[in-house]
C-alpha cells in the first residue's frame, strides 16, 4: 500500500522535542515490516487535537493526498493523534473512508475497521475510546485555561494558529500578528479567482501549484488546503 503518514503533537514546548520525530520514525519502520511505502508524512507541531481538519495544514495535506488518489491509508501512531474530539475523529474518519483509504494506529498495528450495521459493536468500542482520548484533552486544556487567561487580560495574542498571510512576532503579551506580503498577494489571487472567476479550490491550487508556489508548509497546494485558508480569510 501507499501509506501518508500523519504526526502530532498537542504543545509547541513538545514540537520542538522530539516527539514528532518518533512518531514519524514509528510510521516508517512499521510501514518497512509490513512492505508498504510511504509516499509522505505530514506535521502539524504544535496543534491541538481539537482543531478539525480545516486548522491543520498538515492533516489537510495528508487528506488531501488520499482523495486526490495518491494515498491508499492514513497512518498515524495511535487515533488520539488524529483526534482528541471525538466528533473531530469521527468527521475526519469519515472523510478518509469515503476516499476508499483504510486507517491505521501503527502502535497497535491494528486497521481502524469502518463502521459495520451488522456490527455495531465495532463503532460503539471506537467511540469509547475517542470519549477517552477527548477526556484526556479536556483535561490538558483545563489546566492552560488560567494562564491563556491571564495572557488575554493583559492583552497578549494567545489565539491558536496564525492564519495564512499572516505572521505571529513576539511572545506573550507582546505578541502581534503581522502581515506576510508574500502569502498576502497570494490570498489576494485566492480570492479573485474564486469570487471573479467563479475557479474551484481544485482549479485554484492547480493554478497555484502551476505557477510554482508553495503552500503554507512548503509543498503542493490540494483543494481542501485553499478551501481552509480562504474560509479562515472570510471568517477573519
Amino acid at each position: 500500500m501507499r501509506i501518508v503518514g500523519y504526526a502530532r503533537v498537542s504543545t509547541r514546548k513538545q514540537a520542538e522535542g522530539e516527539s514528532i520525530e518518533a512518531q514519524e520514525k514509528e510510521i516508517r519502520e512499521w510501514a518497512a515490516a509490513h512492505g508498504h511505502e510511504v509516499v509522505a508524512v505530514f506535521v502539524d507541531g504544535g496543534e491541538s487535537g481539537k482543531l478539525d481538519a480545516l486548522e491543520r495544514d498538515g492533516l489537510l495535506d495528508s487528506l488531501g493526498l488520499i482523495e486526490d488518489g495518491d494515498g491508499d491509508a492514513l497512518a498515524m501512531r495511535d487515533l488520539g493523534r488524529l483526534a482528541r474530539a471525538l466528533h473531530v475523529q469521527e468527521a475526519i474518519l469519515a472523510r478518509a473512508w469515503s476516499a476508499a483509504a483504510q486507517v491505521w494506529e501503527v502502535a497497535r498495528d491494528s486497521l481502524v475497521l469502518e463502521d459495520d450495521p451488522d456490527d455495531p459493536m465495532r463503532t460503539f468500542v471506537r467511540q469509547v475510546m475517542g470519549a477517552g482520548h477527548q477526556l484526556e484533552g479536556a483535561l490538558i486544556s483545563s489546566r492552560l485555561q488560567r494562564a491563556r487567561r491571564v495572557k488575554a487580560k493583559g492583552g497578549g495574542y494567545v489565539g491558536g494558529k496564525e492564519p495564512y498571510g499572516w505572521e505571529r512576532r513576539g511572545e506573550g503579551r507582546d505578541a502581534v500578528l503581522v502581515k506576510l506580503p508574500d502569502e498576502q498577494r497570494v490570498l489576494g489571487r485566492m480570492k479573485r479567482l474564486r469570487k471573479q472567476g467563479g475557479k474551484s479550490y481544485r482549479a485554484i491550487a492547480a493554478a497555484l501549484n502551476g505557477d510554482g508556489i508553495p503552500a503554507k508548509g512548503g509543498g503542493r497546494w490540494h483543494h481542501t488546503a485553499v478551501r481552509s485558508v480562504l474560509v479562515r480569510a472570510e471568517a477573519a
